[in-house]
């Protein structure tokens, strides 16, 4: 960004040990308001809350893990370059190779390369934080002793770290860090990062060109054979590759190291004699080839891979299948079929399949008689609209008798006090309680089993040992249903494990939304 932006050109006193402090202290600043703002989001966030702060707290420890990340092998270069001097032949003076103007010998860089120093540790030891972070949660990466060769435990393993990682705060920041590597090899990308920083900032302090060359070499061909023992990367074509990148490198650094040996006079090479244009050309030819050629082998690779896998996958779900069906058949545990339970002790039985019938005859009792109240109702109610009409019937009948009478005379007409009477009634009100014969018995029946379930309750209870056998008949039907819920969760991985990351996908922003919604989630 500095030299992009030529701050040199806008302020004289700028150097590049301005560069070097700038480059050490802007991420450093960046990442003291990183947790800052985590500081705020924290202080507004409820204490009760607690699954949103760490929701929080996570996600800070990624942003700064993410930031130390990104910036780590470019400040390096850059105060390793701060670092390395230059002498001139025969004048004693010596000078920084990024800067000449900058004299090494003066009390200023002096002052400089002690503070730079301290700097330049720092930013060495972050990969030894993430080490120190990926080693707290190392026992939750780990593969299983003895699984490494077994596809299907393989599979499965591999399933539970991705449900896991998405689940556990403690995962959640760090998982850029060893997702893509094998779980035994969880600490790789701590290796990854000195890797890097050899090649982009080490290699600058070496002095000459040739130097240069041959300790890059001897790197890529390092890096070449380790990377062909240990494949640390999960996928077999991501390994394949990046084997190719590292001949790639190693030859990259021969070509140079046989292009360019300065003897203090020129460049004195075997290839010194080549065009800076055929250089170039022969670089990127064989740069261009390199890839062609691992893209080829690479896809055709992957190919085989993913033919392999998905016959592992068959074989694998035939094979659980075939085990489910014979487990189904095979007999419960010995202890659960020694054990006879309460509700089939034949005395108990009894009284409950008695209580069973005499229930079943009440309930056909009480729903008859609801119907009934239903039947009767409806009748009192036909029987009363019945009684409206002939009472209004008679009073018009009435009016119509006296109006000749009432036109002749000139008194008011007067309407005759009748009353109606309703001449029998429906006797709706006056009925009489109904009796329920069966729910009468079956509250007898009810009574009368109460003191004989307590009996056999105490007579199963006084049995010798019966806590042990209870203790053992749960363990074994425990151990059962984990049987059970285990073979469904290895059956779903092993055929739909791609749907897994849909899933996750899916429910973390339903999660999210649910923690910063009304109840904040504690529903």
């Amino acid at each position: 960004i500095w030299g992009g932006l030529g701050a040199d050109c806008y302020v004289d006193s700028y150097n590049f040990m301005t560069r070097a402090y700038a480059t050490s202290a802007i991420p450093m600043a960046i990442m003291v308001a990183i947790w800052c703002v985590w500081g705020l989001r924290r202080l507004y966030t409820g204490s009760g809350q607690i699954e949103r702060r760490a929701r929080i707290l996570s996600q800070h420890t990624e942003a700064s893990l993410l930031l130390s990340y990104l910036v780590l092998p470019t400040v390096v270069g850059v105060q390793f370059k701060s670092l390395r001097c230059s002498e001139l032949e025969g004048l004693g003076v010596r000078y920084l190779r990024a800067d000449s103007s900058i004299d090494c010998d003066s009390p200023e860089y002096d002052n400089f390369v002690g503070n730079i120093a301290w700097l330049l540790a720092i930013y060495l030891c972050i990969p030894l934080a993430y080490l120190g972070l990926l080693y707290r949660v190392s026992d939750r990466l780990h593969t299983p002793a003895g699984t490494d060769d077994d596809a299907q435990q393989k599979i499965l393993d591999e399933a539970a770290l991705k449900l896991q990682e998405e689940s556990d705060p403690e995962l959640r920041p760090l998982k850029f860090l060893y997702k893509g590597y094998r779980p035994q090899y969880w600490y790789w990308e701590v290796v990854e990062s000195y890797r890097r920083i050899l090649f982009m900032s080490a290699l600058t302090a070496v002095d000459t060109p040739i130097r240069r060359g041959f300790f890059g070499a001897s790197l890529g061909l390092i890096g070449t054979f380790a990377y062909r023992e240990v494949a640390p990367y999960q996928r077999s074509t991501t390994n394949v590759l990046n084997i190719v990148v590292q001949y790639q490198i190693s030859l990259t650094f021969i070509y140079a190291s046989l292009l360019l040996n300065h003897d203090g006079t020129g460049y004195t090479g075997v290839l010194a004699g080549i065009g800076e244009e055929t250089a170039g050309g022969i670089m990127v030819i064989a740069n261009l080839s390199m890839w062609i050629l691992g893209a080829y082998f690479g896809g055709t690779f992957l190919r085989k891979v993913q033919l392999q896998n998905e016959r592992i996958q068959e074989a694998i779900a035939e094979q659980m299948a075939r085990e489910a069906a014979h487990a189904e058949g095979q007999a419960l545990p010995q202890v659960i079929q020694d054990f006879t339970p309460f509700a089939e002790v034949p005395e108990v039985a009894a009284i409950f399949e008695g209580l069973v019938a005499r229930a079943e005859s009440a309930s056909r009792q009480v729903q008859k008689e609801i119907d009934g109240e239903r039947k009767s109702t409806r009748r009192t109610r036909r029987a009363a609209k019945r009684l409206q009409r002939q009472k209004e019937k008679q009073q018009a009948e009435l009016v119509l008798e006296d109006l000749p009478a009432a036109l002749s005379s000139s008194s008011p007409i007067t309407k005759p006090n009748t009353a109606v009477s309703a001449g029998g009634g429906t006797g709706g009100d006056a009925e009489s309680e109904r009796s329920l014969p069966e729910i009468a018995r079956f509250r007898t029946e009810v009574g009368e089993a109460q003191s004989k379930l307590a009996a056999q309750t105490d007579a199963f209870c006084s049995q010798k040992g019966i806590i042990k056998t209870c203790d053992a008949v749960l363990a074994a039907s425990g151990s059962g249903f984990e049987g059970v819920y285990l073979a469904v969760w290895n059956l779903i991985v092993l055929v739909e494990g791609s749907q897994l990351e849909v899933y996750i996908e899916t429910v973390r922003p339903l999660k999210m939304a649910a923690e910063d919604g009304p109840g904040r989630g504690q529903a």
